[in-house]
This record gives C-alpha cells, sequence and structure tokens, in this order.
C-alpha cells in the first residue's frame, strides 16, 4: 500500500519518493519499538489457580519488591524501565535492586505504581542476554494480594530445603 508520494525538482532532476507501508505481518516498525510478534510467549500462563510450585520451578527469577523507580524509554513510550528494592526472593537470591523492562512493540508496559510491592517474575528478555523482562508466563500481583502465593512460595522454598538435607550424606 503507498501512503503518499512526491515530486521534487531539484534542478534539471526530478525526484519521486513513495512512502510505503509495510505489508500486514511483517512485523516492521519504525517507532523504535522493535517489530510486532518479537517475543511471544511459549509458557503456559500461570494463574491464581496454578499451583505456586509450578511458578516456582519456571521463572527464573521470582521475588517480591517495591517499585522505587520508572521511566519509558526515549525511543519508545511503550517499553519501561521499572527498577525494585528486593524485599524477598524465592529465585534470585542475593539481589537488593534490579531493573526490569516491560511492555514491547505490541504491547503497553504493565502499570506498576512506584511505592507499591509486587510479586514479580523475571527472566532474559527474548533475543538478550543481558536485559530482564517480565515472565511471560505469570502477570505481577501486588503484594496485599498475593499473601496465599507468598505463603505458598515460602512452603515450597522449605520443603526445597528439607529435600536437599535429606540428600546430603
Amino acid at each position: 500500500m503507498v501512503y503518499s508520494t512526491m515530486r521534487i525538482r531539484t534542478g534539471s532532476c526530478l525526484v519521486a519518493l513513495a512512502i510505503l507501508a509495510a505489508p500486514e505481518g511483517t512485523g516492521a516498525s519504525t517507532d523504535g519499538c522493535g517489530a510486532c510478534g518479537e517475543g511471544l510467549c511459549a509458557h503456559a500462563q500461570i494463574t491464581a489457580s496454578s499451583p505456586a510450585s509450578r511458578l516456582a520451578e519456571q521463572a527464573p527469577l521470582l521475588f517480591v519488591g517495591t517499585v522505587v523507580r520508572a521511566e519509558t524509554l526515549e525511543t519508545c513510550d511503550r517499553i519501561a524501565n521499572v527498577t525494585f528494592r528486593v524485599k524477598k526472593a524465592w529465585k534470585g537470591v542475593g539481589l537488593e535492586r534490579l531493573t526490569i523492562q516491560t511492555g514491547g512493540a505490541c504491547a503497553h508496559p504493565f502499570p506498576f505504581a512506584i511505592g507499591r510491592e509486587y510479586l514479580v517474575a523475571a527472566e532474559t528478555a527474548a533475543g538478550t542476554t543481558a536485559t530482564l523482562g517480565l515472565y511471560c508466563g505469570f502477570s505481577p500481583v501486588e503484594a496485599s494480594a498475593a499473601q496465599g502465593w507468598i505463603q505458598a512460595l515460602d512452603d515450597w522454598r522449605r520443603a526445597q530445603a528439607d529435600a536437599a538435607r535429606s540428600q546430603e550424606p
């Protein structure tokens, strides 16, 4: 599809320009946000009725943290970097602060609120080795609404520790 054409005469030359739309489904993007379709979730969705052990086993990083900073990228207002002060971690133990990226070419950032605590599952973002993103199989939950999950994750950690101790000689 041609969006517009323009003819420019410079001296004795006539230059014709055409602005074309990328074919649908190609994922082409010109807004700095990347291509649609990148990073589609390959994980089964974990919901409130799923066992917490499934989340604990699948998510590479799992923690409760307070949002201390959030800002959208200069190049794309649909991607935000969100920094957390980690209060408790089940996976990623030892981290005090971490920044994750949320949103994307075809999605808006998760609506985190500064000063609020969340149960968050994170993973290395698709196509990178350093950027952390939200674990796509689980949506963050405000800690005040996640007490059942938090208790179940504490139980999971105790069971893991007990199993490890029973394997010791």
